[in-house]
């Protein structure tokens, strides 16, 4: 069942970006001689919006112009027949962006590029840059002082990535995928829920789910955990026993912990990790059969809820009933799936974060 699933359902309250890089590639200038980075250019999403920021941080490069284009097929973006860019036939200048003199963002609905979320993109981030150096010339022969030479430097750039030419032209594009951006906004009400509901195809049982994973972004505050919503009696109705839910605090590194203990672990706005990682590698970057779930509506986490392995929950055990809940098993593998969330919330604390390459196999 690799993401043959269908995504129906995105809620999300957004207030601004709050300072995330989903995706940062490197503007490099003069790519055909010194090959320099003067810059960088992000992409992130606004939860409606794909939004582009060009910055240059280098010297005193400031930017003449901007040119953007996004495509979902590399061959969408303006070209000549010998694949070399066409930024004047780019879909959007400096004139569409919000700008200074070291920073211009683009801000693009997704129905105006034909994307949504978790969709791979191409971007076509070119820029055209100056300074003015000021150098020592020459004593004034009219008298004791130097005179002063103003030299004008001019250089294009171009987003970091795969080259539209090879050998031909050193123009540059990038390649990603729209993120998803969740976010419980000002931390009011308390209980507010951002995130992506993928549902199942009818028939879907906890038996058939081997993994499911996704990459991560964390902004701030608690990273994304995954709620499986079941229909143990098949009434269409989301009972106590319904819903199993998984997050970090009991499947990381050093699990069981507080959420407050991870908050001084997790990496924020530092890069892309996958799934409860806390850092690369560490062996939780997918959920399988041995991710801890306790029933959602029955308590918190394993210590008043009933919990287990996945593999516990298909076998139909209650490997850990602390207050007598479950007293006859009716989760096991041939129980019906209806959905799966990945989600945050605030009951704890105020979280925002990209997602992007959600997988359930």
């Amino acid at each position: 069942m690799r993401k043959t699933f269908l995504f129906l359902a995105i809620f999300a309250l957004t207030a601004g970006l709050m300072g995330g890089k989903a995706l940062a590639a490197n503007l490099i200038a003069d790519g055909g001689d010194t090959y320099a980075a003067v810059g960088e250019v992000t992409v992130t999403s606004d939860g409606t919006n794909l939004v582009v920021t060009f910055t240059v941080d280098t010297g005193d490069w400031v930017f003449v112009e901007t040119h953007l284009h996004v495509a979902k097929e590399v061959g969408d973006i303006p070209q000549t027949k010998k694949n070399n860019p066409k930024p004047g036939n780019f879909d959007y200048d400096e004139s569409n962006a919000s700008t200074t003199p070291t920073e211009h963002t683009y801000t693009i609905p997704f129905a105006d590029i034909g994307v949504t979320p978790d969709d791979d993109i191409f971007v076509a981030a070119h820029a055209a840059i100056k300074y003015v150096e000021i150098v020592n010339g020459e004593d004034d022969p009219q008298g004791d002082r130097e005179l002063w030479d103003d030299i004008l430097h001019e250089e294009s750039a171009w987003g970091e990535g795969p080259e539209f030419a090879e050998d031909r032209n050193w123009a540059m594009y990038i390649e990603d995928t729209v993120p998803y951006y969740l976010n419980t906004g000002d931390g009011t009400p308390a209980g507010t829920e951002a995130g992506i509901v993928i549902d199942l195809p009818p028939g879907t049982t906890l038996g058939d789910i081997a993994s499911i994973f996704w990459l991560v972004y964390t902004v701030t505050g608690y990273p994304p955990h995954i709620d499986i919503t079941l229909d143990v009696n098949g009434d269409g109705i989301v009972d106590p026993e319904d819903m199993l839910t998984g997050e970090m605090n009991l499947n990381c590194v050093g699990a069981p912990q507080s959420i407050a203990a991870l908050q001084t672990q997790i990496a924020y706005d530092s890069g892309w990790l996958q799934t409860f990682e806390l850092t690369s590698g560490d062996g939780f970057d997918a959920i399988d059969d041995s991710t801890i779930f306790w029933v959602t509506k029955m308590g918190s986490g394993n210590l008043n809820a009933p919990s287990g392995t996945l593999a516990d929950w298909k076998a139909g055990v209650v490997a850990n009933d602390p207050e007598s809940e479950m007293t006859t098993p009716v989760i096991n593998g041939a129980t019906p799936v209806v959905k799966i969330e990945i989600e945050i919330d605030n009951w704890v604390v105020q979280s925002a974060a990209y997602v992007k390459g959600i997988n359930v196999n």
